[in-house]
């Protein structure tokens, strides 16, 4: 999840390293406000399909 939020602009604090810092909790409250989800910064099976989601989505919108 950090490589991806990283990959989209946000400053996690560093390289991913799968310990989520104040940084990376931002990171994660931003993209759950973006995304339409409840907003609280924490990683979660929710946030991790719609990181999914979104890959997918963004692969056909490049294949069209």
């Amino acid at each position: 999840m950090q490589a991806f939020l990283q990959r989209r602009g946000y400053d996690i604090g560093g390289d991913p390293d799968g310990h989520v810092g104040t940084k990376s909790k931002a990171a994660i409250a931003d993209f759950q406000q973006r995304a339409g989800l409840q907003v609280n910064g924490r990683p979660s099976v929710k946030v991790l399909a719609a990181v999914e989601e979104y890959g997918v989505e963004k692969l056909l919108a490049e294949l069209r």
